[in-house]
């Protein structure tokens, strides 16, 4: 039986979320209504905007794979980078009160991150 990285278990169970909040209709965008002043609020869902703390998982799990030799030096620090761009996409989003547009691309970027965190500790621990 082959051993998988708790790490890749991790992101495997973050991408399977995410694809059923996906499935059931739930984009973290709740409704659009207008007040009496005639201005729009978005209901934005706490769920689906826990960016910061998928951060927090994935620089731990990037030091996690650095340490146990899943990740070399070199690829831990790229992912890192990666990291405080997604970091920087997030609160620019969060500054113009999560757009779906930006919403969508956060997703897609933090999606394919996670799966190359994924696949590149799975190549090393190999």
């Amino acid at each position: 039986m082959a051993k998988i990285a708790p790490a890749v278990l991790l992101s495997s169970l973050i991408i399977l979320s995410s694809q059923f909040q996906a499935a059931n209709g739930q984009s973290g965008i709740v409704s659009e209504s207008s007040s009496s002043s005639s201005s729009t609020d978005k209901v934005i869902k706490g769920y689906a905007f826990k960016y910061k703390e998928r951060f927090r998982n994935y620089a731990g799990q990037i030091d996690n794979a650095q340490t146990k030799g899943w990740l070399n030096a070199e690829k831990a620090s790229q992912y890192k980078d990666r990291l405080e761009q997604l970091k920087a996409q997030e609160a620019s989003a969060g500054k113009k009160g999560y757009p779906k547009s930006d919403v969508d691309a956060l997703d897609q970027a933090v999606t394919k991150f996670n799966m190359d965190l994924t696949n590149s500790e799975q190549k090393q621990s190999r």
